[in-house]
C-alpha cells in the first residue's frame, strides 16, 4: 500500500512540474477568429499529398506573398475567406499534410504571422526542407511534424511557437479549421 501511495504521489508531482515547464508553447499572436473549410477532392485537391502545404492569404497579400515561395516546392497558395463568414486568423493559414496518422487528420494548421514580429504584415514563409522562415527576424520553425516549434533565431531563446489551430475532419474529404479559447 506504501508503495501504490509513493508511486501515485511521485506520478502526481512529475505531472505537475512538467505541466510548468518552460518547454510549453509562447503563443503571442493577437488572437483573431478562425473559421475555414478545406475540401481535398476540389477546390484544395493539393492538399490530398503528404508533404504537400496550403497557404491560405488574403487576396491583397497573395502576389507579394507568392514572390516569397518561388522556388519552394509543394507549396500552392490561395486567395481566402473564399466565401463569408470565413475567417483565416491574424495573417492566414498554413496548412501542412504531415502524413501523420497518429492525430485524427494528417494536417497540421498554423497562422502565418511570425510569432517573434507579432506584426499582421510579417510572414513566414515554408522552405524546402519542412522548415518555415521570417524573411524579418530570421527565425525558422518546424512545420513538417506538425508542432511549428521554433529551431533558430530570436523565437528559439523566446520559445514562440507559430500559432496553431484546430482541424477537424466533416465529411470524407472536408475538413474544418477552427480556433478555440478553451
Amino acid at each position: 500500500m506504501k508503495m501504490f501511495r509513493y508511486i501515485l504521489i511521485t506520478g502526481l508531482i512529475s505531472l505537475i512540474a512538467l505541466s510548468c515547464s518552460k518547454d510549453e508553447p509562447n503563443y503571442t499572436i493577437p488572437a483573431r477568429p478562425v473559421g475555414f473549410k478545406i475540401n481535398t477532392n476540389v477546390a484544395d485537391s493539393h492538399l490530398a499529398n503528404t508533404g504537400n502545404i496550403g497557404v491560405y492569404i488574403y487576396a491583397k497579400d497573395k502576389s507579394n506573398y507568392d514572390n516569397l515561395l518561388s522556388g519552394v516546392k509543394g507549396v500552392k497558395s490561395y486567395s481566402a475567406p473564399r466565401l463569408s463568414g470565413e475567417y483565416i486568423g491574424f495573417s492566414g493559414l498554413m496548412i501542412v499534410n504531415t502524413g501523420s496518422t497518429l492525430t485524427p487528420t494528417p494536417f497540421a494548421v498554423f497562422d502565418l504571422c511570425c510569432p517573434n514580429e507579432d506584426m499582421e504584415n510579417i510572414r513566414v514563409v515554408p522552405t524546402n526542407d519542412g522548415t518555415a522562415k521570417c524573411p524579418q527576424c530570421n527565425s525558422t520553425y518546424e512545420i513538417i511534424f506538425g508542432t511549428g516549434r521554433p529551431l533558430s533565431g530570436p523565437a528559439l531563446e523566446k520559445r514562440d511557437f507559430l500559432q496553431s489551430y484546430y482541424i477537424t475532419a466533416t465529411g470524407q474529404s472536408e475538413f474544418r479549421v477552427f480556433y478555440s479559447e478553451n
